[in-house]
């Protein structure tokens, strides 16, 4: 890179076990310690193009828990990384996801998930942290024949945001999608033809653009 020749080595450690008889498993995985003239594959084309800095990753050490409670019908998986650079702030993610599955009344095999997550960005130099928090929560359910309604509710870095998409078929051939969001309105609706395939889309985000979308895919066969 840049005309010079450099070498670097990189090592990788990974570990899984899994415990039947508590339907759990943990995962130490992506372990990497890495010499600082060591480069990736995207970090050498990155360097190449941008001119950037040698080295990039140092270390990552990542570690996965998951559990399912099948009476319950709950998963949990719980991840922590930490991850290490020669030149930048080393960084740390938690991550905490449940999901359950469900019915209620007449409605079946509902889907509700929450997500947390916490992003710690601390500089080696000063030792000051910048730390981000958020969370997701999604709610799933069936409707009608083959109909989807998916609502959900999401914060990060102080914003709240929401949205709801709703999905069906109208027949073997024919299917819609629609969506609204505190920023946005959308349609979708697909067509499959003995010849062609048709689609098109139609969105409006909150500052009143509007965009409209029309896709068509021909098949053609040759003898």
């Amino acid at each position: 890179l840049h005309d010079k020749a450099l070498s670097g080595d990189s090592y990788r450690l990974s570990y899984s076990k899994k415990f039947d008889e508590y339907d759990s498993q943990i995962t130490f995985a992506g372990y990497r310690f890495s010499e600082k003239n060591y480069l990736s594959m995207s970090e050498y084309l990155n360097a190449r193009h941008y001119g950037g800095p040698v080295g990039g990753s140092k270390s990552l050490y990542t570690a996965t828990f998951n559990k399912q409670f099948r009476d319950a019908g709950l998963s949990v998986y719980l991840n922590y990384s930490n991850q290490s650079y020669w030149d930048r702030p080393a960084s740390e993610r938690w991550n905490l996801s449940l999901a359950r599955y469900f019915s209620a009344g007449t409605v079946k095999n509902m889907n509700l998930s929450l997500n947390v997550f916490r992003n710690q960005e601390r500089n080696q130099h000063n030792g000051i942290s910048n730390n981000s928090n958020g969370m997701y929560l999604s709610l799933s359910l069936p409707l009608g024949r083959s109909g989807t309604l998916t609502t959900t509710a999401s914060n990060s870095l102080g914003k709240n945001s929401y949205a709801a998409r709703f999905s069906d078929r109208l027949d073997e051939r024919n299917s819609y999608q629609l969506s609204a969001s505190n920023t946005s309105v959308s349609g979708y609706l697909s067509h499959i033809g003995d010849q062609a395939e048709i689609s098109a889309s139609v969105a409006q985000q909150e500052n009143n653009y509007t965009s409209l979308t029309f896709w068509n895919r021909s098949n053609f066969e040759i003898t």
